[in-house]
């Protein structure tokens, strides 16, 4: 690649969206444990 900007992006876009899937399945699974929590806590203090 003779031209930085294009190497620049043509590496940079399936990173970003690495970054992005990787931050929604964060989002995710922060809903999930924290549901999870809610139903698991109340048990416990029995």
């Amino acid at each position: 690649m003779r031209d930085p900007r294009r190497g620049l992006f043509k590496l940079g876009i399936p990173i970003m969206v690495g970054m992005l899937a990787h931050t929604l399945f964060n989002i995710v699974d922060t809903i999930f444990v924290g549901t999870g929590l809610v139903c698991v806590l109340p048990l416990r203090t029995l």
